[in-house]
């Protein structure tokens, strides 16, 4: 009988090691025990998704908001799963329920103590789908303040709202924009060069080029500052700082 007890208990040890070879062996052995787990389906379309499997992860993302229809974090997967599948209309649609089941702005209480900090990018992601239409950047706008008005601290939205902004050529608010990020994060090399970018839009080149120098101080290989600055240099007649600038870049 012991001998008995100790091979079964061996095959189960064995069986169960292939569960741990993989994350998708180990959440879907799971699931086989508890098929009513958002959170299982949801990590099983992680590790699909991970493979680049985006039409098997869908379904697993699908299941996990028929397992419980409020999970906003399963609706915004299946969102990026769709727009990963180039499907805009179906992936704007589950943004849209996402973004529906956030909590509602209650007067004299913090937002940002309410809800899930990477809730909020449902507003970042849909902005970013739909401005891919030049008729809906309007709109676009109005996702990425609304994600600031509910936390004003929310780095990511003043980026995004930044290369929109510049997009839509309106480079004051687009500066404004990259400097409140800034303030955040103000050792972030692309924020520089992108401010420096605006600079360039603005006709302000001597801002420019400082801020290219901001950019290359925090990341001495950055390229595309590098080429910008060099190409400022050369425009203003400044060749012995052009010829530093170069030899940086090796």
């Amino acid at each position: 009988m012991i001998g008995v007890l100790l091979t079964t208990h061996a095959v189960k040890t064995f069986n169960r090691n292939w569960d741990w070879e993989s994350e998708y062996n180990l959440f879907t052995s799971a699931l086989k025990v508890n098929k009513n787990n958002a959170k299982l389906w949801n990590n099983v379309g992680h590790a699909l998704e991970n493979q680049n499997n985006y039409a098997m992860a869908l379904r697993y993302f699908l299941q996990a908001t028929r397992v419980q229809p409020d999970d906003i974090g399963a609706h915004m997967n299946v969102g990026r799963t769709y727009k990963n599948l180039n499907k805009s209309k179906q992936a704007e649609e589950a943004y849209l329920v996402a973004k529906s089941l956030m909590p509602q702005v209650i007067p004299g209480k913090k937002y940002a103590t309410r809800v899930a900090p990477n809730h909020l990018n449902v507003y970042i992601n849909l902005a970013n789908l739909i401005r891919a239409n030049d008729s809906r950047l309007e709109e676009a706008d109005q996702l990425y303040r609304q994600a600031i008005s509910m936390r004003p601290d929310f780095k990511q939205a003043y980026i995004s709202r930044g290369e929109l902004l510049l997009k839509m050529n309106k480079l004051t608010e687009a500066r404004d924009a990259y400097l409140r990020a800034l303030e955040l994060d103000g050792t972030n090399a692309d924020l520089w060069y992108n401010l420096a970018i605006v600079n360039i839009e603005m006709k302000d080149p001597s801002e420019a080029l400082k801020n290219f120098n901001h950019a290359l101080e925090l990341n001495p290989h950055h390229k595309l500052a590098l080429f910008n600055s060099a190409l400022l240099m050369q425009e203003s007649g400044e060749l012995r700082e052009r010829e530093k600038i170069q030899l940086n870049a090796f």
